[in-house]
């Protein structure tokens, strides 16, 4: 019923208490959940509650207009208190203290509208989630908020589900997910997140990107600059890695850090390299041994000293990962062609081949696109169509040829074959 009625509140009356049933009930969105014996008094209670849901969705109807004018003014702040969202809200006529389970996707999208926002409010509407779109630099934000909790992969799937077709036009890019917030207040961060979830994504020619997949540093106030040089030193943009490296050390310097804290920043810096190093599948060694961070910088006595050694090493690091890209031997890379071309119609995930290649996921996006031209899931795309064409010139079916070629649904297989041809499967056939 919730997609056909999706403003409709529900419980579920049961003469079942197995936990099993309650979690999935509960997964449901549900307001409540009865178990027996069911008494009148428990009934009252759980419309009483309902109602107070109808009587909230009334009053806050009204600040829908002022709930994205209000946001847009935020996220021109770097840091917002709750006294600013109160009197922002004021202004706006919108009661920014109340908006809750905040999460934030920013879509890349060619044209604004392009993007299905329709379909998004009526897919959401379905967990009791309410929405607002956002210009942004080059996309659009959907700023998503309910009053009760939610599950950020549920929501997710859901948003998937309403922009396939966009996604298979090519009008919807990429899509990137920040992490769930409490409050408005952490609404500049959660648009960066989005924002840097959405960059990875439109770079791997992925659809959908969560940045808690990427944010693997351990929550230190230096997570967001690690992420980028770790981000630079991926994707071969050497020159931007360093220069970001002096940038953060001269920032330490001219701030005065104590030695220790000086020395533990530098050190996650470090570390943040040799991780990167270690998705080659080997470890970085420095002039041909092990190399031990902790026991050099425990050498070192001055922080110029450390700042000067942090940089040598992460020029060591990068002049390492050169040598390792042109040594990386184009038979992985070549085995993982070939399994495509022999695996085509069957599911091949980038964990799949990056294991076969025994590489870390990211780095091997990275090979591939530069060794074969093309990143994994636009050379598989092609396979696959090419091979769609033999099929079809040879008189199979369409739906047929979709299925033998790895694509869940005939309509998907259709816009897919039609956004690298040009016409759709039956033109083809008709045109061949």
């Amino acid at each position: 019923v919730k997609p056909a009625l999706p403003q409709t509140l529900f419980a579920i009356i049961s003469g079942y208490n197995d936990f099993e049933y309650v979690r999935t009930a509960l997964r449901m969105s549900i307001v409540d959940y009865l178990d027996k014996p069911v008494t009148v008094e428990k009934v009252y209670a759980v419309l009483e509650r309902m109602n107070a849901v109808f009587s909230a969705r009334e009053q806050a109807a009204p600040n829908m207009a002022g709930l994205g004018e209000a946001m847009a003014e935020l996220l021109r702040l770097e840091d917002v208190s709750l006294l600013q969202l109160k009197e922002t809200g004021e202004r706006c006529h919108a009661n920014l203290l109340g908006v809750s389970n905040l999460t934030v996707v920013f879509l890349g999208a060619k044209r604004p509208e392009s993007i299905p926002a329709a379909a998004l409010e009526k897919a959401l509407a379905v967990h009791e989630i309410a929405c607002v779109f956002l210009p942004c630099g080059g996309g659009t934000l959907c700023v998503m908020h309910s009053e009760r909790p939610y599950a950020v992969r549920d929501v997710r799937a859901c948003v998937q589900s309403a922009l396939e077709e966009a996604f298979a036009s090519g009008e919807v890019e990429c899509a990137g997910f920040s992490a769930q917030y409490m409050s408005l207040c952490d609404l500049k961060k959660a648009e960066q997140e989005a924002s840097y979830a959405a960059r990875y994504a439109r770079f791997f020619d992925e659809e959908m990107v969560d940045f808690n997949a990427l944010e693997t540093d351990g929550g230190s106030n230096l997570s967001g600059c690690r992420s980028q040089i770790g981000f630079a030193l991926r994707t071969g943009e050497w020159q931007s890695a360093m220069e970001q490296v002096r940038q953060t050390v001269e920032v330490m310097q001219k701030n005065k850090l104590t030695p220790e804290l000086f020395c533990h920043v530098c050190l996650e810096l470090i570390y943040q390299g040799l991780g990167v190093c270690r998705e080659t599948g080997r470890e970085f060694e420095k002039n041909g041994r092990p190399f031990l961070p902790h026991v050099e910088i425990s050498e070192l006595m001055r922080c110029d000293e450390v700042g000067r050694w942090t940089i040598e090493t992460y020029d060591a690091m990068i002049q390492w990962l050169r040598q390792r890209r042109i040594q990386t031997e184009r038979k992985d890379v070549l085995r993982a062609r070939k399994y495509i071309d022999e695996h085509f119609g069957e599911p091949i995930t980038l964990e799949m081949l990056s294991q076969m290649c025994s590489m870390h996921t990211t780095y091997f996006s990275v090979i591939f696109k530069e060794q074969i031209g093309m990143t994994y899931i636009k050379y598989l795309n092609v396979v696959r169509i090419e091979k769609a064409k033999q099929m079809l010139l040879a008189g199979e079916k369409v739906k047929d040829v979709g299925e033998r070629c790895g694509f869940g649904s005939p309509r998907y297989f259709t816009e897919k074959f039609k956004q690298y041809t040009g016409v759709t499967p039956d033109q083809f056939r008709k045109n061949a």
